[in-house]
């Protein structure tokens, strides 16, 4: 199959892009609602499958809804990805009338012929390669980014190098079904074959025609990923070579005045320029970001049509192609949507551009060292808190046991044998028994320590930092809280106190009895739903917090923090989340990484807030 680039490019690609666009705009609602149904039903606010919920998301009367709400994504994302997409690339290049409507309207009604066992393992196939792997269709953004497991079971199963191999042996199986029935949905959709005919049949042409198609399918490939490389140098590489260049000529350090942008008579030259600039690179970002989208769904597309195609000619062996001449002054549709996106990405990039100072800003995102001062000093020590405080940290976390005797301690063991080498639980000692015990520092530099009370902490930071104090085990009672609280309202130090504990039935006893005092609910269950916890604070495990979640509490108008968080490509993440608190042992990583964002240009800024979705706060270089 042969095709003049006019006839490519000025009447196949723009059908093609119709029939992607439209096929977005056209299931949004239904598949949104599908969507919304599963999540209700589930009884989750953002279903993150793990075993501790599965029988709680797939068990009783729910279940039906649930499963016939995810076959109804499934339906409709194979109608549009195969039939209708093989239909209409049928009567693509022979020169026949078509629409988008029409052919999913078609594609349905194949869908009886796939109503045996092979058929529906074919169906399978494809939903394996084209849903869940997320390439090829608008469906991805509904159901799939939401249905996540945790790192932990992640991590589980690389542990596992038998269920690697398992997963690597099914993926090689599929890739073989792919190739060697790559003719079988054709035969289908195109010949009214029964599935195993049609099986037959795609076995038959593969093995008589094997280097006519595997040169066909490389080649299409090839020339697919070289388009796709020039397409995303001309709106995306060349582009921002230009506004870096741009930026030179820029003020440093400029900050457009918010009351400037308000009333436009009283802009400077440099808010009109800075301005014009944000506009741009506004424009450079979406436009070269859609573009780039919609040409690798649109490549999958003509993809699909290039194997009709040759499917086409190794069963009539018609080479002849009869693209029919788009006219572009009868189609109003085209013409509408073609306009509308236009004029939608340039007049919102516009706004975004001049409301940049309203909508980019966030708040900076405290820093918590844990344990005192993180690795960077021994483990709840007073030199760890002086090193938190240097270190510019909000605040450091500390971790208190309660003596027989009734005196708080700071250790996160209920013993001190980790530390001491001696034997017996504190809740069971005097502080007497325990006060001139000695403790190694946990960081090997030979230095000792004796244990430290809650008074020595408090005594020592005297207002320079934050405490979050955590209550522990079966330290975290009310008697202990209330114990806690009468200590520090004694230090008139209320307001640098943050009680925190994984016991959410203390944490709001402190917020209904006492509060004056913030708290932090600590949450590491991924399938607990945060909207009933109370707390100032919703401090969730790295691991099991998503940017879905970090929207919709900040909507709440919450305060969330993450901990521990050690690692620079999860510090990054976070931060540019704009989480309120980011608890970590690597307090000077943090900062490594945080002074990385703060020297962002203002295009590297809008791109980082435009991909993250909730920037942190950016400024002009320095």
């Amino acid at each position: 199959m042969k095709v003049g680039f006019s006839k490519f490019a000025f009447h196949i690609v723009p059908r093609v892009w119709f029939f992607d666009l439209f096929a977005g705009i056209f299931f949004v609602v239904p598949i949104f609602v599908l969507n919304r149904m599963i999540i209700s039903f589930s009884g989750l606010d953002e279903p993150v499958l793990t075993s501790d919920n599965f029988a709680e998301m797939f068990g009783g009367w729910k279940t039906a809804v649930i499963l016939v709400s995810l076959a109804l994504i499934l339906f409709i994302f194979f109608v549009v990805e195969v039939p209708a997409k093989i239909l209409f690339g049928k009567k693509l290049i022979a020169g026949e009338k078509t629409s988008f409507l029409r052919e999913v309207h078609n594609g349905i009604k194949t869908m009886p012929s796939f109503a045996t066992p092979i058929g529906i393992l074919g169906v399978l196939v494809v939903i394996v390669f084209g849903f869940f792997p997320l390439f090829g269709s608008i469906f991805k953004t509904f159901f799939v980014d939401k249905l996540q497991l945790t790192e932990y079971m992640v991590e589980k199963f690389h542990n596992r190098h038998i269920w690697l191999l398992m997963f690597f042996l099914v993926l090689a199986f599929l890739v073989f079904l792919a190739i060697r029935y790559s003719f079988f949905f054709q035969g289908v959709v195109l010949d009214g074959m029964k599935p195993r005919a049609a099986a037959k049949n795609s076995v038959k042409l593969i093995r008589e025609n094997g280097f006519l198609f595997f040169v066909v399918i490389v080649r299409s490939l090839i020339w697919l990923g070289i388009v796709e490389l020039i397409i995303c140098f001309l709106v995306s590489g060349l582009p921002h070579i230009i506004l870096q260049h741009m930026e030179d000529s820029l003020p440093v350090g400029y900050v457009v005045s918010k009351e400037h942008l308000l009333n436009f008579s009283e802009m400077t030259e440099n808010d009109v320029r800075v301005t014009l600039y944000r506009i741009v690179c506004c424009i450079v970002i979406l436009f070269g970001n859609y573009v780039v989208s919609v040409s690798l769904f649109m490549g999958m597309t003509l993809f699909i049509i290039r194997l009709t195609g040759l499917y086409r000619e190794l069963m009539t062996g018609d080479k002849g192609v009869t693209v029919t001449k788009e006219n572009w002054g009868k189609n109003i549709g085209m013409k509408f949507l073609l306009v509308f996106v236009t004029l939608f990405i340039f007049l919102g990039s516009a706004i975004l551009g001049i409301i940049y100072n309203f909508i980019f800003e966030s708040d900076r995102t405290l820093i918590v060292a844990h344990r005192g001062g993180g690795f960077h000093a021994s483990e709840n020590s007073l030199d760890g808190i002086e090193y938190a405080i240097e270190a510019g940290c909000y605040a450091s976390e500390i971790d208190v046991q309660r003596t027989k005797d009734g005196v708080f301690v700071i250790s996160h063991d209920k013993t001190l044998t980790r530390l001491t080498g001696k034997e017996g639980k504190i809740s069971d000692m005097n502080w007497d028994d325990i006060k001139f015990w000695l403790i190694p520092d946990t960081t090997g530099n030979g230095q000792v320590h004796t244990v430290l009370k809650l008074e020595d902490v408090l005594d020592y930071t005297d207002g320079r930092e934050t405490l979050f104090i955590e209550l522990k085990g079966s330290m975290a009672n009310k008697e202990t809280a209330d114990e806690l609280v009468e200590d520090i309202r004694e230090r008139d130090c209320v307001d640098r106190i943050v009680f925190i504990s994984f016991n959410l039935d203390v944490i709001q006893y402190i917020e209904n009895t006492y509060p004056e005092f913030r708290t932090g609910a600590l949450i590491k269950d991924p399938a607990l739903d945060y909207n009933t916890v109370t707390g100032d604070i919703l401090l969730f495990r790295h691991d099991i917090i998503y940017l879905s979640d970090i929207r919709r509490i900040k909507e709440q108008g919450r305060q969330l923090g993450v901990w521990t968080v050690n690692s620079k490509l999860e510090m990054n993440r976070f931060l540019m989340y704009g989480v309120d608190y980011l608890i970590t042992d690597e307090v000077d990583l943090v900062e490594e990484v945080r002074m990385k964002i703060d020297e962002r240009s203002e295009r590297e800024h809008i791109i980082d807030a435009i991909r993250w979705g909730i920037g942190a706060k950016g400024r002009w270089r320095e």
